[in-house]
């Protein structure tokens, strides 16, 4: 499973630190030589990602298909008319393709195709002399990102172009990481900062950041004139080389990037407050929570009952990172040392995250079972069992899971119903339960992901929703106990747990959860879980 993971939606709590700016597409070829060679490489690594995309792809898909969209995708973004003729020249350069192919007497297709490109492959032909009817006018060297994403149209929402942002993300989405804990929304001029995230259980949490707050200096000076060291001080140590997160000045004569130091003072503004704020980050070294509980306690960690009495707790699921089985295995311990009875498990705005992570959070609730199974075009089918050491199944349990509840967490939620494990209470999940592929783009920092796999349920139902499938076919999970909510309230709701998850312990402020009333959907789940106790 190195090159597969389950797409994740909105990012709740990611781990980089810092959002990077878009990376600056290269300057298109500046004469008709480097415009021809240009086009060159762009017919060979599109049709190498058509190829990659018809033979992997989770449903059978035509060639012609995903070759016309990429090239009417490039056709309008260079403000030039679509050849008329465009299907059949690319069913002709097909069937040229395919001819070629037959006549060879390897028997591998790969092999084939490469060595028919000595012989200049049809289909690659059409590609570079379409490419160079397009011009450069208005592609600026992005001719391939283009197409890919034109191409994506094709597939389903969860395939296509992955920038370098995103990609950073899914691979430090797990680490553990020495920093302040904020992400910034990208700019490519030195300026005050803007937050965009702030990492629950991060020093800037604990110094009560919010997203949103505007950094306006950095040790004393404006952050368009701060020391690099400053700026530097709110990276995370485990950023790629390449990436700037943020602009920044530059130290002249410097060849190597100054040393953060283990503290910052930052100055900021909150919406329309009159008066700015201070706080001093110190770099550590944590990991962003991504089990939460009820209230925090004063250390910053988190207490997890709800209803002492009944001996009901209430657990929340954020991403599933490297890691967050484990750590909810030692909250259902110390849970269980408490004499607990009963488990909320609130799946909801949970975007999922490592496949392995889902199996075994889903696991700690049923001992040994097939938790779902993947399955692929070009493969057997693959299903993923948990085992039977180490569980929790003496608690009684209810999912909570709403139209934000993704991938993995939608895993979770199936198995455990399907198993007749917990009652699930809320609203239809998203329906994501797709494993995607990377394919290379041979563009730093970018590919292409590809949706080469579904997951069934243990009940052999489809989990996955596609463009075409509407509100009455299978897919996601149906809630036992429908507990929906307006589109409003729910907005309202996902900002409330947010700022909830986010307030430190030494602020005074009153938020609306700190009423237990705000939430219905978990009062309605802890309605279900106390009659399931009796």
């Amino acid at each position: 499973m190195r090159h597969r993971w389950l797409l994740i939606g909105a990012i709740v709590v990611a781990p980089a630190l810092c959002a990077a700016p878009p990376p600056v597409p290269p300057p298109g070829p500046a004469n008709p030589k480097a415009l021809e060679a240009e086009s060159r490489r762009f017919a060979q690594q599109l049709n190498t990602v058509v190829e990659t995309v018809r033979d992997k792809y989770v449903r059978v898909v035509a060639r012609e298909d995903l070759i016309e969209a990429a090239m009417t995708g490039l056709f309008h973004a260079a403000r030039k008319p679509v050849p008329r003729d465009l299907r059949a020249q690319i069913e002709q350069a097909v069937s040229l393709t395919s001819a070629l192919l037959a006549q060879s007497p390897d028997t591998n297709p790969k092999i084939t195709l490469a060595s028919s490109r000595s012989r200049v492959d049809p289909v690659e032909k059409l590609l570079a002399r379409l490419r160079v009817e397009a011009g450069d006018g208005d592609l600026g060297g992005d001719s391939l990102v283009i197409a890919c994403r034109a191409l994506a149209k094709k597939l389903d929402t969860y395939s296509g172009v992955v920038m370098a942002e995103e990609k950073r993300r899914m691979a430090n989405m797990d680490q553990e990481t020495i920093g302040v804990g904020l992400e910034f929304r990208p700019q490519l001029t030195p300026g005050p900062y803007e937050v965009e995230a702030v990492h629950a259980g991060s020093p800037a949490q604990r110094a009560g950041l919010r997203p949103g707050d505007i950094l306006t200096h950095l040790d004393g000076l404006p952050t368009a004139k701060a020391r690099p060291e400053s700026v530097l001080a709110l990276r995370s140590r485990e950023v790629p080389d390449g990436i700037v997160p943020l602009a920044r000045p530059v130290q002249p004569g410097s060849q190597e990037p100054p040393k953060p130091p283990d503290r910052v003072k930052i100055t900021y503004r909150r919406g329309d407050d009159k008066a700015d704020r201070s706080a001093e980050l110190i770099r550590e070294r944590y990991r962003p929570e991504t089990v939460q509980g009820v209230r925090r306690k004063e250390d910053n960690t988190w207490d997890y009952v709800l209803d002492a009495k009944a001996g009901i707790a209430h657990v929340r699921v954020g991403s599933l990172s490297r890691g967050t089985a484990d750590e909810l295995r030692e909250v259902l311990t110390a849970l269980r040392q408490d004499k607990i009875k009963g488990v909320i498990l609130d799946l909801r705005w949970s975007p999922g995250g490592w496949l392995h992570e889902a199996v075994e959070v889903a696991g700690l609730f049923l001992g040994e079972a097939v938790v779902a199974t993947v399955k692929t075009r070009d493969q057997k089918d693959a299903p993923h069992r948990s085992t039977s050491e180490g569980k929790f199944r003496d608690f009684r349990v209810v999912v909570l899971v709403n139209g934000d509840t993704t991938g993995g967490a939608e895993l979770i939620a199936s198995a455990l119903q399907d198993h007749r494990r917990a009652v699930v209470v809320g609203q239809r999940t998203l329906g994501k339960g797709s494993v995607q592929t990377p394919i290379s783009l041979a563009l730093e920092g970018m590919e292409f992901k590809l949706t080469s796999g579904t997951f069934i349920r243990p009940s052999g139902k489809n989990l996955h929703r596609f463009p075409e499938d509407g509100t009455s076919a299978v897919w996601g999970v149906l809630p036992d106990e429908d507990a929906r909510l307006s589109p409003d309230l729910g907005r309202r709701l996902k900002q409330w747990w947010e700022a909830y998850s986010l307030r430190p312990v030494s602020s005074n402020e009153r938020l609306s959860l700190d009423d237990p009333r705000a939430d219905p959907q978990q009062q309605a789940a802890l309605g279900v879980l106390r009659k399931k106790m009796k």
